[in-house]
Parts: C-alpha cells; sequence; structure tokens
C-alpha cells in the first residue's frame, strides 16, 4: 500500500493493551506490581491490579482499577 508505514521486525504495535495483573502477599509483594501498573497507564494502556481488599483505597488512589482476590 503506497504510503503505508512498516514497523520494522520484532517492534511491538503501538495499540494500547488492557493490563491485569494479579498478585497476592504483603504490601511489600504487591508494591512493584502497583508501580508497574502505573508506568503501563502512563504508557497509554488500561490496567487491572487484582489483589487483596485491603489495598483498594491505596491502589485505586493512584488511579489503577482494582478486582478483589478472595482469600487472606
Amino acid at each position: 500500500i503506497a504510503g503505508a508505514r512498516r514497523a520494522r521486525p520484532g517492534a511491538l504495535a503501538s495499540a494500547a493493551m488492557h493490563c491485569v495483573i494479579v498478585t497476592a502477599g504483603s504490601r511489600g509483594d504487591v508494591q512493584p506490581y502497583l508501580a508497574l501498573a502505573v508506568a503501563l497507564r502512563a504508557a497509554g494502556h488500561r490496567v487491572t491490579l487484582a489483589t487483596h481488599v485491603p489495598f483498594r483505597a491505596w491502589i485505586e488512589g493512584h488511579g489503577v482499577a482494582f478486582r478483589p482476590l478472595a482469600g487472606d
């Protein structure tokens, strides 16, 4: 197709993704995944972080969608 741009081999598409990150554990276990989620959002992706309910306000406070995981 005339004028079409071709991606270089191995390049990722620039389309936004919906990323779902699932993690469990203490705040120290969840925090690196929250940092990843924030960075992915800054790059233009939709992100949902699924983890324990006590972390809901903290996660949503960073602008990341939250889904609860059952269990302790």
